[in-house]
């Protein structure tokens, strides 16, 4: 293969054009600074987005968030800011739980409504649920995973992220559903 590139056979681009440069090393860094940033600066997370939601603040608040990162990475060695695995999201809601927060702990535990086998939002369209909400997490055709509120009411499903509220069809980057959990709180 190497061989092949030196000579300059099978070259990705034309002679002549040269690929896009993303940048120097500096301006990379720069832009990956300021995503952290941001991503630090956020107003808060789906678990506390699918509480407000729910009319129950009360529930999980960013700062039980906050103080689950930091004891998971001494714990634990984990650093959540890169992505974690549904066992520590478990972790975290037994916290939750064991602390007397009003929501039923043993629905999101055993029962995951993610259809094996669909690919796109066609896994979520095809799932027969009841109204309410559903805290669910998805990858794009990188692998990359993100968590986010799905709520159905009367047949209609509303996808929330973060502070959008989009119709499940117009959502082009769902590849894979990792999960779909119900969420549901006691009044």
């Amino acid at each position: 293969m190497a061989r092949i590139w030196k000579e300059g056979q099978g070259r990705p681009y034309p002679q002549g054009k040269r690929k896009p440069s993303r940048g120097t090393a500096a301006k990379i860094r720069a832009r990956k600074q300021a995503r952290t940033a941001t991503r630090a600066g956020a107003k808060g997370s789906e678990g506390t987005r699918i509480a407000e939601i729910a009319g129950r603040p009360d529930i999980v608040s960013q700062s039980d968030i906050d103080d689950f990162a930091t004891n998971a990475r001494t714990q634990f060695g984990v650093d959540l800011t890169k992505g974690t695995s549904w066992k520590i999201c478990l972790i975290f809601l037994r916290k939750l739980r064991d602390a007397g927060r009003d929501f039923y702990f043993k629905a999101m535990e055993k029962r995951n409504f993610a259809i094996i086998g669909r690919r796109g939002t066609r896994a979520l369209v095809e799932v027969e649920l009841l109204d309410g909400l559903y805290l669910c997490a998805a990858y794009n055709h990188q692998f990359v995973g993100h968590a986010f509120v799905l709520r159905v009411r009367g047949g209609r499903q509303l996808l929330h992220d973060q502070d959008q509220v989009m119709r499940l069809l117009s959502v082009t980057w769902i590849n894979f559903v990792a999960f779909v959990r119900p969420f549901i709180t006691f009044t």
